[in-house]
């Protein structure tokens, strides 16, 4: 019986010890993916909003990785078909708070100069024929 009991005792020690590895190395993950969190919320998004057809940019939630998140959604025309009907798409993307507000301001902006009117040009001004003097 004695054995047996330090076959049990042996085995709970390598539990632990596998246990503890373990929690270290989810630590370590965890600081891996706060780390390209971080890289992700500072970095900058560039959009051609004309050429991606842009309609939309919002802030959303969904869960990733049992853990809720916000994230970025951009609405863009994906096909355009000769009966007028549209298919849309969605770009989804996680950044931070700041990032998103960049972003919408510049989409606005992109609006407001898309919708502008256009300028209205003045027909050519009729030249009065020059008058020679003779000497």
């Amino acid at each position: 019986m004695f054995l047996f009991g330090n076959a049990k005792k042996k085995l709970e020690e390598q539990v632990k010890e596998l246990q503890a590895q373990l929690e270290v190395k989810e630590i370590k993950e965890q600081k891996q993916l706060n780390l390209v969190y971080d890289d992700i919320d500072a970095s900058t998004h560039i959009f051609d909003w004309a050429a991606v057809g842009a309609f939309s940019i919002e802030r959303n939630m969904k869960t990733q990785d049992d853990e809720l998140i916000a994230y970025t959604l951009i609405g863009y025309l994906k096909d355009k078909y000769e009966d007028g009907a549209v298919t849309v798409g969605e770009w989804s993307f996680i950044c931070s708070q700041e990032e998103h507000n960049r972003l919408a301001a510049d989409f606005a902006l992109y609006l407001a100069l898309k919708n502008q009117p256009k300028p209205v040009k003045a027909p050519p001004k009729e030249v009065a024929p020059s008058k020679v003097t003779r000497k």
